[in-house]
């Protein structure tokens, strides 16, 4: 599996991992409007109303990015009024993160980064101490691996990170 493919399978992970406070489309169920006398449906406070685990953001913004359509031609079919489909992003508004030119060393250091920064998220959310560690544990593994790796440590880290989510059910 390639690195790309790869990646696409870590944000795949990522973004299946549901918020939990709020309905798919990142709503909570608000106040009644007193003049339709309709519930009113408001955007998830936990989440911002992406309906996504707003723990993972750090990590998703490693491996995603806002779609641009085909690069020196057109911009991504959702940011044009009128359109609602786009073939490049799966109507997503995201394609995965290609890392193609980075420096030796950037999309790891990122990794390693956004990992760190979950944990720090969760300690300051009192989430499970089970799922704290297991992402203490994907953290050492990275920095290990990459640590003892001579050879390709972008592929290393990829791969610790996404048997890391396997392991754990996404």
């Amino acid at each position: 599996m390639s690195i790309p493919e790869k990646l696409a399978a870590i944000r795949g992970l990522l973004e299946r991992e549901g918020c939990g406070d709020c309905d798919a489309q990142g709503y909570t169920l608000g106040a009644m409007n007193p003049e339709t006398e309709e519930i009113q449906h408001l955007p998830c406070e936990t989440c911002n109303g992406t309906g996504l685990n707003s723990a993972y953001a750090p990590l998703l913004a490693v491996v995603r990015e806002e779609c641009q359509g085909w690069p020196d031609h057109y911009p991504c079919n959702l940011k044009i009024p009128g359109s609602s489909e786009c073939s490049d992003c799966d109507n997503t508004g995201y394609t995965t993160r290609s890392w193609e030119g980075a420096l030796d060393g950037e999309l790891e250091g990122a990794l390693i980064k956004a990992v760190s920064r979950l944990l720090a998220k969760m300690r300051a959310g009192m989430h499970f101490m089970s799922e704290y560690y297991k992402w203490s544990a994907v953290d050492d593994c990275l920095t290990t691996l990459l640590l003892r790796r001579t050879d390709d440590t972008r592929e290393a880290a990829a791969d610790a990170l996404l048997a890391a989510l396997e392991e754990r059910g996404g």
